[in-house]
């Protein structure tokens, strides 16, 4: 099928919604995705060893709007299983600028699947993203700041994570974070064990594997992780 009839076969996809849920000290954001007619995706990014005392710590509309954020950030690796002319956003409010900024992160962040698929993602009317005026789920511009001064470090397994972590040693308290960590990761983290870590886990929705086993256009690396 090419991609100009998945378009046509499904026009719309839309972020309806998603969900927080703390659980044995874990914490799992879980996204909503619809894409009209018949398709459902629910991704998931789980942060592990969550204490109560942390969970707690976080104002309720702070982890609402983290949760929502990271469902936007989820959309590409979804839309582009059938690149729908439209993206509505339900979930929660954006402004103009942020339409426009989450237009240019899809767009910028699958150019080498669109390169890779040889589409023209140029005319004006490829990508629409809008979003509902429901004001029961706007959600406001927050300033949170944190009780404690921490460096968060990512751990990606190579010599950059390693070299950040050696020039920040000596400044504030670190923190290392990896999301889905490979071998090598791991073992920087465990040699680094005096220092705190968290891990997180992106699980991607099966149905989305599914469909890139079928004859829709070939995946491109993840925008998130």
């Amino acid at each position: 099928m090419t991609v100009k009839q998945l378009r046509r076969l499904h026009p719309i996809f839309i972020y309806r919604g998603f969900s927080v849920k703390y659980l044995n000290n874990n914490l799992t954001f879980t996204a909503d995705f619809f894409v009209a007619p018949n398709i459902e995706f629910h991704p998931q990014v789980t942060i592990f060893n969550v204490s109560r005392a942390q969970y707690q710590a976080i104002p309720q509309p702070v982890l609402k709007n983290m949760a929502f954020h990271l469902g936007l950030a989820e959309i590409p690796s979804y839309w582009k299983a059938a690149c729908s002319p439209t993206i509505i956003i339900e979930a929660g409010n954006l402004n103009k600028d942020q339409l426009r900024w989450w237009k240019n992160f899809i767009i910028e962040g699958l150019g080498e699947f669109f390169f890779i698929n040889q589409i023209d993602f140029t005319a004006g009317d490829f990508l629409t993203i809008k979003t509902t005026d429901n004001k029961s789920r706007k959600l406001p511009v927050l300033r949170f700041t944190a009780k404690t001064k921490t460096t968060l470090v990512p751990i990606g397994g190579g010599k950059d994570s390693i070299v950040t972590l050696e020039l920040l040693k000596s400044g504030l308290p670190i923190v290392l974070f990896s999301l889905n960590p490979t071998s090598a990761a791991e073992n920087i983290i465990r040699s680094e064990s005096k220092i705190k870590s968290t891990i997180a886990k992106r699980k991607i929705d099966p149905v989305l594997l599914d469909l890139n086993r079928r004859d829709q256009p070939p995946p491109a690396p993840a925008v998130l992780g």
